[in-house]
C-alpha cells in the first residue's frame, strides 16, 4: 500500500478504514476495512489499475460478505477516489478480488457478487501460488469465463 514504501504494521493495527451506506434498505452505514489495496501499472503507458484484496477463509456468515460486496459497489460511487493521491493515479473504478476456501464456496459467492455488479473477481487459494497470479484463474461474477486480471502481450515479453 503506498507509493512503494513498506509501511510495516503491528499486529491487528487498522491501517485502511472507511464507512459507505449501505445500498440497500435500511441504507445503514458500515465501516469495512479491505485486507489489502494494490496497483499494477502498464510500464508501457503508465495506466494504473486499482485492486482491492478480500482473503475469505469460509468463516464469515453469508450477510457479512453480502454487505461487504454491497459496501464496496457503494464505494464505487466514488470513495475510492481517495487512493489518487495515494497512488498518484486518477483511477475510473477498480476490482475487488476475492479469494476463497473451495469450489463451493465460491459458487456461493459468485451467486452473492453477480446481482451487484462485475467488479468483482473470485478463485480460490488453490489456485494462488505466485507463477500463477496473473494467469486465468479469477471468475468475474456473473460470468463463468476465467479470466486474467491483467492482459499480457505474449509477443512483447
Amino acid at each position: 500500500y503506498g507509493k512503494g514504501n513498506l509501511k510495516t504494521l503491528k499486529p491487528k493495527e487498522k491501517y485502511i478504514s472507511d464507512c459507505v451506506t449501505l445500498p440497500i434498505p435500511p441504507f445503514k452505514d458500515v465501516t469495512f476495512i479491505p485486507d489489502a489495496v494494490f496497483t499494477i501499472t502498464n510500464c508501457l503507458s503508465g495506466q494504473k489499475a486499482l485492486f482491492f484484496l478480500e482473503i475469505d477463509n469460509g468463516t464469515e456468515s453469508v450477510m457479512f460478505l453480502k454487505n461487504k460486496i454491497l459496501a464496496y459497489t457503494s464505494y464505487a460511487r466514488g470513495r475510492f477516489q481517495r487512493y489518487c493521491e495515494e497512488f498518484s493515479y486518477s483511477f475510473k473504478g477498480f476490482r475487488v478480488l476475492i479469494v476463497t476456501t473451495g469450489q463451493t464456496r465460491l459458487r456461493h459467492l459468485l451467486l452473492l457478487a453477480k446481482e451487484f455488479n462485475p467488479m468483482f473477481w473470485l478463485t480460490t487459494f488453490d489456485k494462488i501460488i505466485p507463477p500463477t497470479i496473473l494467469n486465468p484463474i479469477w471468475i468475474i461474477a456473473g460470468t463463468e469465463d476465467y479470466r486474467a486480471i491483467v492482459k499480457i502481450d505474449k509477443e512483447k515479453e
